[in-house]
């Protein structure tokens, strides 16, 4: 017979001492139970699986992106680094030809006129979709990362960027619908711009350790599924409020859109879902998403 834990043998060995036995026989069972209950508790939430899209094979899409991050140790926009990672990974899911171009992080005044300079024309892509994201204050005004400072629709003005009958702009900033008034903005530069806020109001970043008033895999099931599924593994969970919308409409998307009126399709339906969470959460955390649409 093999031996017994000596911790076990009055349990089950010792006629002596029944009482016993059964008593600890029955905290045996209550441990039991109880741990099986802690266990199903801090099990993880089933991911909610995306809807499956059939890529469009003939669009060829050029994504371009630039992005202020790390200006100090309290001002670091961590959450629009995965918010420029998750536009890109709708790309790919959505066009079966897209060309990654510019990735631009930390840049000057003078790196982001270069980069408007060499955003790609109609000859080169179908559909120019560009990524920007940036301390900006109510007149447009950008902060760069070494202290400077431009007004982000003169830098374009000078920058002389070549016309794309069909650009798509993200302006992931505070204060981004301060370029409705700019008419190169909307008659040259963008023929759709989805703004992140309103004139007058800042944009956020949700992240695990800050007092949000939402759990995001709680109350976005959709966006973090999808998050978790196309997502790098590492990624550190912070991102934009603006890419915390993207990704619950993103997932919920069936058809790519191909032409202008689908992109401002995909636009409302993440400036709706942004109206729902102001309307659920409060005003504190969730900003005005808008949709700009260049006059022809």
């Amino acid at each position: 017979m093999p031996d017994i834990p000596w911790g076990l043998s009055g349990i089950f060995f010792d006629p002596m001492q029944s009482r016993f036995t059964k008593l600890y026989i029955w905290s045996f069972q209550v441990v039991l139970v109880l741990l099986s209950i802690f266990l199903s508790g801090c099990s993880s939430t089933a991911i909610v699986v995306p809807l499956t899209i059939q890529p469009q094979p003939a669009v060829r899409v050029a994504f371009d992106s630039f992005i202020n991050v790390h200006y100090d140790k309290n001002r670091t926009l961590g959450g629009w680094l995965t918010t420029r990672d998750a536009v890109e990974t709708t790309l790919k899911r959505w066009y079966e030809q897209v060309q990654v171009r510019q990735r631009m992080v930390d840049g000057t005044a003078a790196d982001l006129a270069a980069f408007f300079s060499q955003l790609p024309g109609p000859e080169q892509c179908d559909i120019s979709v560009v990524y920007l994201g940036s301390i900006q204050d109510v007149d447009a005004v950008w902060e760069f990362v070494n202290g400077t400072t431009a007004k982000l629709t003169d830098v374009l003005a000078l920058a002389n960027a070549v016309e794309h009958p069909f650009r798509i702009v993200i302006l992931d900033a505070c204060h981004a619908a301060a370029v409705n008034s700019d008419e190169n903005w909307t008659r040259h530069f963008a023929a759709v711009t989805l703004l992140a806020a309103g004139r007058m109001e800042k944009t956020y970043q949700f992240e695990p350790s800050a007092l949000a008033p939402i759990d995001v895999e709680k109350h976005y099931p959709r966006a973090w599924g999808w998050a978790q599924i196309y997502l790098p593994p590492d990624w550190k969970k912070q991102i934009s409020f603006l890419g915390l919308m993207w990704m619950e409409t993103a997932a919920q998307t069936r058809q790519p859109p191909s032409d202008a009126a689908g992109w401002k399709h995909f636009c409302d339906h993440c400036g709706s879902h942004a109206q729902a969470f102001r309307q659920t959460f409060g005003r504190r955390w969730g900003s005005r998403i808008q949709t700009l649409v260049g006059v022809p």
